[in-house]
């Protein structure tokens, strides 16, 4: 794969992350204490690092949407509208690092927001290149 491909891929999976995780972690009781919204997020990691997507209802209303400027330009017919289609996204992401993880940098929150810098962490299961993304999400 030439580098200019690899670059492109790892560029659009950045902005994928940093624009696609717009405030999802709603959960179903959302707590107004910020260091409870704030291990949510880190549960989340923690969860979504064991690729276990069978309890996203956890972490993320019923009526989820993704919003996400980001998947919108790099892949288009990719439409995130329920937790199933949340779901197969996240595969399609495991399937292409199969070691993915997020290591936050720093979370903030107020209420019930939280913004966070993070790395995501992986390696290319399509030629072994390893990657580490910084991002920021709300």
């Amino acid at each position: 794969m030439k580098k200019s491909t690899l670059f492109l891929i790892a560029v659009a999976i950045l902005f994928l992350l940093i624009v696609g995780d717009v405030s999802p972690l709603a959960a179903q009781d959302v707590a107004t204490d910020p260091a409870v919204n704030k291990a949510l997020l880190t549960e989340w990691w923690q969860v979504e690092a064991e690729h276990d997507y069978t309890h996203l209802d956890d972490f993320f209303t019923t009526d989820f949407v993704r919003h996400s400027v980001a998947t919108s330009a790099v892949m288009p017919d990719t439409r995130i509208t329920n937790l199933d289609e949340y779901a197969q996204f996240l595969e399609s992401t495991a399937a292409m690092f199969p070691d993915y993880h997020m290591t936050p940098q720093m979370l903030s929150a107020d209420g019930d927001y939280v913004a966070f810098y993070s790395t995501f962490s992986g390696t290319f299961v399509q030629n072994g290149n390893r990657v580490e993304i910084p991002m920021v999400g709300f």
